[in-house]
C-alpha cells in the first residue's frame, strides 16, 4: 500500500513540474486562435437568438422564455457579432 501512494505521490510532483515548464504560445497561434474565435463568434451569433429563447425558458418558464429570451437573445446576438468582427479585424 505504501507503495502505491507513493507511486501517486511521485507522479504528481513530476506532473506538475511538466506544467511549470509548459510554454507560451507562439505569436502565429495567438493570432491564429483570435481570428478563429473571431470568425466563429461573428458567424455564429445569431445562434443566440433561439439560445436565449431556450435558456429563459429553463430558467423562468416557457412564457417568459418566449417573451423575453429573444430581446435577451437580441442583446447576445449583437454582442458576439460585434465582438466576433472586431477580433477578425484586428488579429
Amino acid at each position: 500500500m505504501k507503495r502505491g501512494s507513493w507511486s501517486v505521490i511521485v507522479f504528481l510532483i513530476l506532473w506538475s513540474a511538466s506544467l511549470a515548464l509548459a510554454e507560451e504560445p507562439s505569436a502565429p497561434q495567438r493570432i491564429a486562435t483570435k481570428f478563429i474565435r473571431g470568425a466563429a463568434n461573428f458567424t455564429t451569433g445569431w445562434m443566440e437568438l433561439p439560445k436565449q429563447v431556450y435558456l429563459v425558458g429553463q430558467r423562468e418558464g416557457w412564457v417568459t422564455g418566449a417573451l423575453r429570451g429573444p430581446i435577451d437573445g437580441l442583446g447576445m446576438f449583437v454582442a458576439r457579432t460585434i465582438a466576433g468582427a472586431y477580433e477578425v479585424l484586428t488579429f
